[in-house]
């Protein structure tokens, strides 16, 4: 009777922990943006999939696209646009617009590759740190979503994707969206 007792109570601390660590990681992914260490790739696909899903009210839509290290400015973003290889949708959300998202497909980038994503900010976080990471498949095509807290003042909104295994050989190593302007 002690030893089912004690398989009973031990079930129930384990089923209890683990529901616990998932609660904990969801209200950090909801306060941060994003699981530390994690990777954009655990997130959910992006919700906007192609050239002709409608972008919700209040976002801007841009497509991503190949650029030189050193052709983007901060309150501008990429200004050599060099073929389209997909399209980004930002939008503000959260209260007062806390929140900064951005929902990211890669289409004809490069098969099989890791791009370190990062969610740039002026005037505020420009440069910035790597926010995610996205995974393409076989055809060059991924696609995920980005979400930072929005730095204090910034009105300027752009991202930038990185095959860091293929720079700078790769023209779709370094790709870049033009900055768009969000309330």
């Amino acid at each position: 009777m002690k030893t089912r007792l004690w398989l009973v109570g031990g079930a129930a601390a384990v089923i209890v922990g683990v529901t616990g660590l998932s609660a904990y990681a969801d209200l950090y992914q909801d306060v941060v943006g994003i699981l530390p260490g994690g990777s954009s790739a655990l997130l959910p696909p992006a919700a906007i999939v192609s050239d002709t899903d409608p972008v919700p009210p209040g976002a801007e839509k841009t497509g991503f696209y190949a650029s030189g290290p050193f052709t983007a400015t901060c309150p501008g973003g990429a200004n050599v646009t060099n073929g389209q290889f997909g399209f980004v949708v930002l939008n503000t959300s959260g209260p007062g617009n806390s929140k900064v998202k951005a929902e990211v497909v890669i289409k004809d980038g490069i098969p099989n590759t890791t791009y370190e994503m990062y969610l740039h900010q002026s005037t505020g976080d420009c440069p910035t740190a790597m926010t995610g990471t996205i995974l393409t498949n076989a055809l060059g095509n991924g696609s995920g979503q980005l979400v930072e807290n929005r730095a204090p003042g910034s009105t300027h909104f752009w991202v930038t994707g990185i095959g860091i295994a293929f720079f700078p050989l790769n023209p779709r190593s370094l790709l870049r969206t033009i900055a768009v302007v969000l309330d």
